[in-house]
């Protein structure tokens, strides 16, 4: 695949143009050319820039198109970029006063209302130094500020960091700002940027630039004279904000929102207008942080749509989403298995003048995990934790998933992106050349200290990715066959002291039944109530003594295709039971569902 280089100080050639002389001798000849009705071709071939069967069409102006630039994408990387950093105190009055530990063990929510941040210079190089003509060479004073990336970043061990160019201080091959992503728990360390990779070309969606890094941080915050320290590998990410808009010749005005735990249910009283008495903003990125403008009434049309069981799913994905986009885009997420694309890792962009919202993946750490996973817990996955399963619990996919007519669309994309983007050469390819490049940092100091697997198992889950994306190519197939996943709602105690047992409905359409187990162990070895074969979605059973209680439900089909409930509980023996939901009844009859994992 093709991915951008980060160099700078590139010079561009000049054009080699003839003498003026040389020109005006040659306009008489020219102009006899012309006027001949002659051209440059072979003889028969029409010449001129207009057909004489002009029939002057022109292009629909009334759609707003929104795509990828794929001439950002330069050639394949054959290398790791090296990164100098050094950082040093700011001033209060742009908030640059911190030192790199402040920065660096302070978590980010107790920062206050804004990160903090230290001035930078920030060069690009190699191992010796940073390279003549690479941006940043030869600066003195501070070129960028830097502070923390991402939520989790400052209670993780190795960090990400956000680079920004100060104004004055030119860019980075049009970049004012890049993200040094750390992909601490990935095992590869590549996952992101091999995604990212392959996500270039596919049509209708967008990707972003990366490179490798290597990056060395100089710390004179505190006032002592130090060396640069090696931090390893890093992915540099081009982050999605106004400029990553404008390098692609779009709309930089328009919606633009960062999922974080949003599943696409309406949550009134949190995603309202910023007009409203109940605007939040804190509230509101909770779910969806605002990246964009602050007219939040274009979320809000299409939130209601979708959450309005008379709006066929048909009319809302036509009038507020791209379909190609929105297709292609959940394609892509199922085949790599990326499953935390369900409620997170995403932005949503809808241009100015528009209706429809476009899907751009954000952080693919999450991607092809499937085999990490199986080698830390083995048999530890879940039914439901495959094909369209894992965006089930969302409210646009679950609808889209319960449509034929999208089921149709969705596989053709899948079987489209499959056969002619993530093919085993095209997959294998990157793979190899991206693992060559990091696996030699991976098991070098700093980061040998945090590799998740040994080096044959590195290799392993190397070579075994294609594999990943081809099981979860059927895997797909095979979901469409099941009952849908569900949850075992919180029991309920009745009136007369008994005890209501429910779930949600897990048929899809098809003829289903429920088993039932209850029991005050999670080895279910002697289950205290048993029921098979219920067509309800509920259970009145006797009133139980106060303690702890185990209920597991399977839904299973007339011809044995089965499918368990989301619930998951953590034993004190480091197992994973599916399918099972902890609850408490109280001395006083109470009942509370528990979420506790006994093995943490």
């Amino acid at each position: 695949m093709r991915n951008i280089r980060y160099t700078a100080g590139q010079k561009r050639k000049k054009t080699q143009h003839p003498p003026a002389r040389s020109v005006w001798k040659a306009l008489p000849v020219l102009l006899c050319l012309l006027l001949a009705g002659c051209g440059f071709q072979s003889e028969g071939a029409f010449s001129g820039i207009l057909s004489p069967e002009e029939t002057y069409e022109k292009t629909d102006t009334s759609k707003i198109s929104v795509s990828d630039a794929g001439d950002l994408y330069g050639e394949s990387d054959d290398g790791v970029t090296v990164v100098y950093l050094a950082v040093g105190l700011g001033n209060e009055a742009d908030g640059t006063d911190h030192t790199w530990t402040e920065i660096n063990s302070i978590p980010l929510n107790e920062q206050g209302p804004a990160p903090y941040q230290c001035e930078a210079v920030f060069q690009l190089g190699d191992e010796t130094a940073p390279s003549e003509g690479s941006f940043g060479y030869g600066e003195l004073t501070a070129n960028a500020v830097v502070r923390l990336q991402g939520e989790n970043a400052s209670a993780r061990q190795q960090k990400s960091y956000r680079v920004s160019i100060k104004d004055g201080k030119g860019s980075l091959d049009g970049l004012k700002t890049v993200v040094l992503s750390k992909s601490f728990t990935d095992p590869l360390r590549i996952t992101n940027k091999l995604c990212y990779e392959l996500m270039q070309g596919i049509p209708s969606l967008l990707s972003t630039r990366t490179r490798l890094v290597h990056l060395y941080v100089k710390d004179t915050t505190s006032g002592v004279d130090t060396l640069y320290e090696d931090y390893g590998l890093y992915t540099m990410v081009e982050p999605i904000n106004k400029t990553y808009f404008k390098n692609r010749h779009l709309d930089d005005d328009g919606a633009i929102y960062k999922a974080d735990d949003f599943d696409f249910a309406r949550h009134e009283d949190v995603i309202t207008l910023s007009t409203s008495s109940q605007f939040r903003e804190d509230a509101f990125e909770s779910l969806l942080e605002i990246k964009g403008g602050n007219d939040h009434s274009q979320l809000l049309a299409m939130l209601n749509a979708v959450n309005d069981p008379n709006v066929p799913i048909q009319d809302v994905i036509n009038t507020y989403f791209d379909r190609d986009n929105l297709f292609n885009w959940l394609a892509f997420n199922i085949l790599v298995g990326n499953k935390n694309a369900s409620t997170e890792n995403y932005y949503l962009y809808s241009p100015t003048g528009s209706d429809k919202f476009y899907f751009i993946s954000w952080d693919n750490d999450g991607a092809l995990r499937d085999d990490y996973e199986e080698m830390r817990n083995p048999g530890q996955s879940a039914a439901w934790d495959t094909g369209i399963f894992s965006f089930y619990d969302n409210v646009l996919f679950s609808r889209m998933l319960g449509d034929d007519a999208c089921i149709a669309s969705l596989s053709t994309a899948v079987d489209d992106l499959y056969k002619t983007y993530l093919t085993e050469s095209a997959v294998s390819s990157a793979v190899s050349r991206l693992t060559s490049l990091a696996k030699q940092y991976v098991y070098s100091l700093p980061d040998k200290t945090f590799a998740r697997v040994t080096p044959p198992q590195y290799d392993t889950l190397a070579a075994g990715i294609y594999e990943q994306i081809t099981r979860n190519y059927y895997a797909y197939y095979d979901s469409l066959e099941l009952p849908a996943p569900f949850h075992i709602l919180e029991p309920e105690k009745q009136a007369d002291g008994s005890l209501r047992l429910s779930w949600e409905d897990a048929s899809r359409g098809m003829d289903v039944a429920y088993d039932i187990a209850l029991d005050d162990s999670w080895d279910f070895e002697t289950p205290l109530l048993t029921a098979s074969g219920r067509k309800s979605t509920e259970w009145v059973i006797g009133q139980l003594p106060a303690g702890q209680y185990f209920l597991s439900v399977t839904a299973q089909t007339a011809d044995g295709r089965s499918q368990i409930a989301y619930e998951t509980y953590s034993t004190e023996v480091k197992t994973t039971l599916h399918g099972v939901l902890c609850f408490y009844v109280l001395p006083d009859g109470s009942v509370h569902a528990s979420y506790f994992n006994e093995g943490e």
